[in-house]
């Protein structure tokens, strides 16, 4: 067999060579497709929570500056942000990582919880339903201690 008759084909190192090169770009062109889906879902964040501070500036131009409680926070709450979680519940007032304490003498409450050092972020606050006020927990999360009317 004479080497003109002989066909070509690729050697192995060749085929390396083109799987890597072909590797070198996936690499650089993959993170580019993750970052902008990860801004995009930052943007749509972003959007819902500008929404949702403007209904709530509405709500207080409305009701003389007071935050929304009780059936009131869940309306605005199911309007913008009514999405089914994962277990089937709907948020409620307070949203996902602020309770919502219901107590009987809200001012006895703080100025106990101020003899004790607690962190606050409001002032006793009137409501069309009832009084509210967030102090912080000890992580520095917000908890809302709520007294209704009546």
């Amino acid at each position: 067999m004479s080497r003109m008759s002989r066909r070509s084909a690729f050697t192995l190192v060749e085929i390396l060579i083109v799987v890597v090169i072909l590797a070198i770009l996936a690499a650089a062109v993959i993170p580019q497709f993750t970052d902008s889906s990860n801004d995009a879902k930052n943007s749509t964040s972003l959007f819902n929570l500008q929404t949702f501070r403007g209904q709530i500036a509405v709500y207080k131009a409305q009701h003389g500056g007071l935050v929304p409680t009780g059936a009131d926070a869940t309306a605005i709450t199911n309007q913008l942000c009514g999405k089914t979680l994962a277990d089937g519940r709907r948020p409620e007032p307070g949203g996902w990582n602020r309770f919502q304490l219901e107590v009987a003498d809200l001012p006895g409450e703080v100025e106990r919880l101020r003899a004790a050092g607690a962190r606050f972020r409001s002032d006793i606050l009137t409501g069309v339903g009832g009084d509210q006020v967030l102090v912080e927990d000890p992580a520095g999360n917000p908890v809302e201690l709520f007294q209704p009317h009546g």
